[in-house]
């Protein structure tokens, strides 16, 4: 095939005989378009402009896709693709052959066994190999008989439409079906809305196409707006430097706008037309690191895959309130705040009850013309901007040999910048055999072991960091397993007056300021188990622990939250040695700094010696009264 002409110079075509905008889906692929126009740009190699697809090229792929889909049985076709130009070829190939479409929500080989019964057949780029797996790339298809084209297909209730797959509250991935008719009102509502900003621009997106907002504002929107889509995910800050056409509209979620580097040089408001942002919630100070470094304020879409979009939101005015889309009605319940919709994305008279706890803007007998979002009332949380199932994990737990039960919590621990960050722990009550590789490994690295077996059905963001072993999963009376009773498991607990790391410990009088505190290290001590798994080693995690439990118990501090302003770990500290901590706390700047060494110090050999030194800022967990 002929390579195509560079991106900038196919961006000026004038769409001639082409149908008014937005399109019907079944308009995109109608013989009126001309095939120069651009449908997709693809980056390109060796610092060259990136290269336009054509709709001529679209539709002809389309056409072989459905001539072979056309002549096979089976009708529900899973479309699993890294390439959105083969996901929209796939996608009007089936929709004019009336072949229903699902989309599995993710990649993995794994999960795609698991969910077999949700679809015939596999099309696909991916290389699976499996017999469990039906598959059809796209690449196999033979070009179709001479005079083959595309007429209409109905947008009505017997067009078997997409199902998309989302976390569902029992653990398993839940299927979501749209009605063709529901996927084109809620794409005329986005066209409507957004059009005119996308107008004139390539999307550039680094959202997944497998989740309803990567493929409706990646693929879908851009090809009933005749504005060009990458084939390719961005990943990259730099990407949008050298790869992105200009102007771009940005599709992209809070996880990538937090990686923004605004050590590289910025972009201004004519290379960025649009930045728009769904997945999860930014921060102020994410919102403004977007316009520093991009030249735009990000507007921000708030949904589900049940609901499609419910609302919008522009950073640049409005930093806390919703407006619901058009159309879109809202009810909060008055016991908990509960959000329950109707909306024209919806089934006719379907209210949806969702689990985000909403406070209205307004009279909610009158409307609610805006409102604010509290966060969630179910076990299904975000991470990263990720929805994870807490549910989904404990079942992956207790599929493995070694978990009798399971329990996952999340954490909110705070990160070196003193942000607090979202991880998650599970509590284990181990089988035999999970305890015979507890006691065999060691904490560390049964806790690693357990990462690595999860790995194939699930991100990483949703694999657990902490562990707790227990006999049983703690539970009220009533066999509920609140979070707060498995949170507690993990919270940072003073060390018992007797253990050998407080043993030296001496009272200190009010108002000192330093401390010096010998902790002998006894070979069994538990901090030598597991951790690091062929050396026992002192590991830093146990250091900075006993520096933040003598520096409470000499000086006096109530509970406070550490922020690190510089740690450094100069020497292994091995079993039989002794720790020598120096301790030195300046209450008017809430710092402590810290030196641990491992006496005896000979003349000439000081630094050597010197295990560990840092300054931490400790924070108050609750502010000071006011002064009256």
């Amino acid at each position: 095939m002929a390579r195509p002409p560079p991106f900038h110079e196919q961006a000026r075509i004038v769409h001639a005989m082409t149908p008014a905008l937005p399109l019907r889906f079944s308009e995109i692929l109608s013989p009126g378009r001309t095939d120069n126009i651009p449908a997709a740009w693809t980056p390109s190699v060796g610092g060259h402009p990136p290269l336009a697809l054509t709709l001529g090229r679209l539709r002809g792929d389309a056409l072989r896709i459905a001539a072979t889909l056309a002549a096979r049985p089976e009708n529900r076709w899973a479309l699993c693709f890294e390439d959105t130009w083969w996901l929209a070829a796939s996608f009007l190939a089936a929709l004019h052959t009336g072949k229903a479409v699902v989309l599995p929500g993710h990649t993995r080989e794994a999960l795609l066994l698991e969910q077999r019964h949700a679809f015939d057949a596999l099309l696909t780029d991916l290389p699976i190999h499996n017999p469990a797996l039906p598959c059809l790339h796209p690449d196999a298809c033979p070009e179709p008989g001479a005079g083959a084209s595309f007429g209409d297909f109905s947008h009505g209730p017997d067009c078997p439409g997409v199902t998309f797959h989302t976390s569902g509250s029992t653990g398993s991935p839940k299927a979501v079906h749209k009605t063709l008719a529901a996927l084109q009102r809620e794409n005329d509502t986005h066209a409507a809305r957004w059009g005119a900003a996308l107008a004139g621009t390539a999307v550039a997106g680094t959202t997944s196409h497998q989740h309803l907002y990567g493929f409706q504002f990646r693929m879908l929107l851009p090809l009933t707006l005749g504005v060009p889509f990458n084939t390719r995910i961005i990943e990259y800050h730099e990407q949008l430097l050298h790869a992105a056409p200009r102007p771009f509209a940005l599709i992209t979620s809070p996880a990538f706008i937090k990686r923004l580097d605004p050590a590289l040089p910025p972009l201004d408001a004519s290379a960025v037309r649009h930045v728009l942002s769904a997945g999860g919630f930014l921060s102020p100070d994410d919102a403004g690191l977007c316009l520093r470094v991009l030249g735009r304020s990000p507007f921000e879409i708030y949904g589900s895959t049940e609901a499609g979009a419910i609302a919008w939101r522009d950073t640049a005015v409005e930093r806390r309130f919703w407006t619901p889309l058009p159309g879109v009605r809202l009810r909060c319940d008055s016991a908990d705040g509960r959000l329950s919709l109707t909306s024209p994305f919806l089934p006719p008279g379907q209210t949806l009850v969702t689990d985000d706890q909403i406070r209205p803007a307004c009279d909610p007998a009158a409307g609610i013309i805006s409102f604010e979002l509290l966060g969630r009332l179910d076990r299904i949380i975000k991470i990263e901007e990720k929805r994870v199932s807490l549910p989904e994990i404990e079942q992956r737990l207790l599929s493995l040999d070694s978990v009798d039960d399971a329990a996952v919590v999340p954490l909110s621990v705070p990160s070196p910048s003193g942000r607090a960050r979202l991880q998650l722990g599970t509590v284990l009550v181990l089988s035999e055999i999970g305890r015979a590789r507890y006691n065999r490994d060691g904490h560390g690295a049964f806790l690693l072991a357990l990462r690595r077996e999860l790995r194939a059905w699930l991100e990483p963001v949703a694999l657990p960091r902490r562990l707790h072993v227990a006999d049983v999963v703690p539970a009220t009376p009533q066999g509920k397993r609140p979070a707060s009773l498995l949170a507690a498991l993990f919270a940072p607990s003073p060390l018992p007056s007797d253990s050998p790391a407080l043993a030296a410990t001496t009272a200190l009088p009010s108002g000192a300021t330093e401390a010096v505190i010998d902790i002998p290290l006894h070979p069994d001590l538990l901090w030598f188990r597991g951790h690091f798994p062929r050396l026992k080693l002192l590991p830093g995690v146990a250091q900075l622990h006993w520096v933040l439990q003598h520096a409470a118990r000499a000086f006096g501090l109530g509970e406070r939250l550490p922020r690190i302003e510089s740690l450094k770990f100069r020497r292994p500290v091995l079993p039989g040695e002794t720790l020598r901590m120096h301790l030195r706390w300046t209450p008017e700047a809430n710092r402590l700094d810290f030196t641990a060494t491992v006496p005896p110090l000979p003349p000439g050999t000081e630094a050597a010696s010197v295990a560990s030194t840092g300054r931490l800022t400790l924070i108050p967990a609750t502010p000071p009264p006011p002064p009256s």
